[in-house]
């Protein structure tokens, strides 16, 4: 397929991927012998919570063995995408999103389940992906969650998590594409401007200018 084709492709996820990782997510819980999985995103450049839910709230994505996954998210400004003219209208893979105080929201959640004493994996605790070498979860931020939920046993599942994720759907690879297609007309823009005598500011702004105008 050529570029042109594949730019003028809007291409969404839909939910049998979502049913589809939900179950890989499942399939990790079940290997470990865990009860839930906590899926840490933040502030990372990984965005591991979208992978669960499929919105970048930088936050903590909790997906039960049983019932539907919760969303914590540090603050009430990202989910109100959720509500404009736009984000009303699209389908939404988790209905249950919290904001504010994840140590207390996460211990809300596992108490709603009863698993306040269950082995619970957590994916973002182990320098496991190449742009995060410190993890993702930070100290601070884990001692408050270890200290709300003491009789939790967690279980660093970062790894097996890493690995399961990897193969690509067929609506991955479509993504995939057309994300590359974009960096295509990107590196273009960017190697047009870039001739001696220019500016920085010409050739960074050509590829902005690309990007959005796709």
């Amino acid at each position: 397929m050529e570029n042109s084709d594949i730019l003028n492709q809007f291409p969404t996820l839909s939910l049998t991927e979502r049913d589809r990782r939900w179950a890989v997510a499942r399939q990790v819980m079940d290997e470990c012998g865990v009860q839930a999985l906590i899926v840490a995103g933040l502030r990372s450049r990984e965005n591991l919570d979208a992978w669960i839910t499929n919105e970048a709230l930088l936050g903590l994505a909790v997906v039960p063995r049983e019932g539907e996954p919760m969303y914590i998210t540090p603050g009430h400004i990202r989910i109100l995408g959720r509500y404009d003219s736009v984000g009303s209208q699209r389908e939404r893979w988790v209905r249950d999103v919290r904001f504010g105080d994840p140590a207390g929201n996460l211990r809300d959640f596992l108490t709603q389940h009863r698993l306040t004493r269950a082995r619970v994996g957590v994916v973002g605790l182990d320098p496991v992906f190449p742009t995060e070498t410190l993890g993702i979860i930070p100290h601070a931020g884990w001692g408050q969650i270890t200290q709300a939920l003491p009789d939790v046993e967690f279980v660093n599942v970062s790894m097996r998590f890493a690995h399961a994720i990897l193969p690509r759907s067929a609506e991955e690879l479509v993504l995939l594409r057309r994300a590359a297609a974009i960096g295509e007309v990107a590196t273009r823009a960017f190697v047009e401007k870039a001739v001696p005598g220019a500016r920085d500011s010409e050739a960074f702004g050509a590829v902005m200018q690309a990007i959005y105008a796709l």
